[in-house]
């Protein structure tokens, strides 16, 4: 991964003014309303997590955001999917799974959690590296 395609989630601030986002996340409101996120696509920012990311591939919608926070195992979870995430982003944690950072996002946006000394000290300084 290079410092050129990772940012502070911050840097998202205000990007998205006027667009209706949405949380594809698993569940039956998604597949009820996969036709309305289809016809609309284009007046939506996606952000997508967990089993959802697959269930949107398979439907031909590709989110702008895939959320790994926390995550682990994410080979196991988006493995397959490597080869479709080039137009796709990543929003991570400090404590995401490396292996994140293998599978082709077009961009990464890191978060930092605050929950611990370290991750404090970092926010502070709001540098990756």
């Amino acid at each position: 991964m290079q410092n050129s395609n990772v940012y502070h989630l911050s840097d998202l601030e205000n990007k998205f003014i006027g667009q209706t986002a949405i949380v594809a996340a698993a569940g039956p409101s998604l597949a009820d309303n996969l036709e309305k996120i289809k016809a609309n696509r284009d007046k939506l920012v996606i952000f997508a997590v967990n089993k959802s990311v697959k269930y949107l591939f398979d439907n031909d919608i590709t989110p702008d955001f895939v959320v790994c926070m926390d995550a682990k195992n994410m080979q196991n979870t988006l493995g397959e999917l490597s080869h479709r995430l080039g137009n796709s982003n990543c929003i991570m944690d400090l404590r995401t799974d490396s292996d994140v950072t293998k599978l082709g996002f077009h961009k990464f946006f890191y978060n930092y959690s605050n929950t611990d000394f370290f991750a404090k000290q970092l926010s502070k300084t709001n540098s990756f590296m």
